[in-house]
This record gives structure tokens, C-alpha cells and sequence, in this order.
């Protein structure tokens, strides 16, 4: 939009005519993407702008736009580059905890198998006792304390199965709490007792 005098254009407001542009030149800022704003060039004196003044400022202009464009693009590919930067920091973070998590049950399984192995050493130890008389003729007390060790290991394996399941449950967001009360003495005659089998 070329004006060849703004105080006598009814698109301009009035104003004081020691601060009014008189002759204005309005060029529109356009990317090929999209309009991104307007240059404006104003003269405190009644000079419109000519064809080639014209032309010059269209040219400025286009770059102008483009440049601005290119500015914008160029921020949201650095804010698209943080965001894939943050996502990669937590997928990395995710990966480190899943290895942490299998590393876990790798421990927990290698423990558990162990743990099952006793009480299984144990019913087999007394059991073939039994069976194959491995200790000569034993006394009905003797055999009483074999099948009393048997069946402590037997409740022991029963309880680290139901533990297994427990973690199961709990691992589920299923597990209910149930509160007990024990003998220590009891306990520990059964740790014993399937120590004892071991030896």
C-alpha cells in the first residue's frame, strides 16, 4: 500500500501534524509459508514513493520475511530437539532401570533356588534314612525325629512357595497383610533342624 499523504487519509487516525507521517509505504512481510508481518516506511514530508523505491523495498522485504520465517523454524526445531533429547534421557533412564529390575530377578531367582534346594536336602536326606535304613536299625524316637524333620522341612518349602506367591501378589497390587505372633524358640529348632541335614 502506497499513501502520498497520511493526514489526508481517512485510514490513519489524526494526529498532531509535527509528529503525522505524511507520505507512507507498506509492504507486506510474506514467507512462502505464511504472512509474518509488515514493513512500514513513513516521510515527514509529501514524497510518495516511487515505482523503483517500491520495488527495492518489496525485495528487503521478501528476504526480510524469509529471514524471520527461518528464525522461527529454527526455534522450533531447537525446541523439538530439546524435547527429543529429554525423551531420550528418560528412555535411558527407563532402559537403566528395567536392566536394574532384571539384574534383580536374576539375584532373586539364583537366591530363591537356593533356598528351595535346603529344605528339599533335607526331606530327601531323612527320607532315604528311612528308606534305606542308611543308619542301621533306629529306635522308634530316632524315626520320630527323622519323620518330625521331614515334615518341618515339608512346612519350610510350603512357606518359601507362599512366599514366591506373596511377591506375586504384592508385585499385583493384591497382597493383604496378615499379622502373627511366633515362639523364637520354635523358629529357631526349625532352622536348626534343617541346617542339621546339610551337615
Amino acid at each position: 500500500v502506497s499513501v502520498a499523504d497520511a493526514t489526508k487519509d481517512q485510514r490513519f487516525k489524526a494526529l498532531e501534524a509535527s509528529f503525522a507521517p505524511r507520505s507512507c509505504l507498506l509492504i507486506p512481510l510474506e514467507s512462502p509459508r505464511r504472512l509474518v508481518g509488515v514493513l512500514t516506511l513513513a516521510r515527514r514530508t509529501v514524497s510518495p514513493f516511487t515505482s523503483l523505491e517500491q520495488a527495492l523495498v518489496q525485495i528487503i522485504a521478501s528476504q526480510a520475511a524469509i529471514s524471520i520465517d527461518n528464525a522461527r523454524l529454527h526455534e522450533q526445531q531447537k525446541e523439538q530437539l530439546q524435547e527429543i533429547n529429554e525423551q531420550k534421557l528418560e528412555l535411558e533412564s527407563f532402559n537403566a532401570q528395567i536392566k536394574e529390575i532384571s539384574r534383580l530377578k536374576s539375584e532373586f531367582l539364583a537366591n530363591m533356588s537356593h533356598e528351595l534346594r535346603t529344605p528339599l536336602n533335607a526331606i530327601l536326606g531323612f527320607s532315604e534314612i528311612l528308606k534305606d535304613n542308611l543308619a542301621g536299625d533306629l529306635t522308634p524316637e530316632q524315626k520320630q525325629d527323622c519323620l518330625e524333620n521331614i515334615h518341618t522341612s515339608g512346612k519350610h518349602l510350603l512357606s518359601l512357595v507362599n512366599d514366591v506367591l506373596d511377591l506375586s501378589k504384592i508385585e499385583a497390587g493384591r497382597m493383604d497383610l496378615v499379622y502373627d505372633t511366633f515362639e523364637v524358640a520354635t523358629a529357631f529348632a526349625e532352622v536348626r533342624s534343617v541346617i542339621r541335614a546339610l551337615t
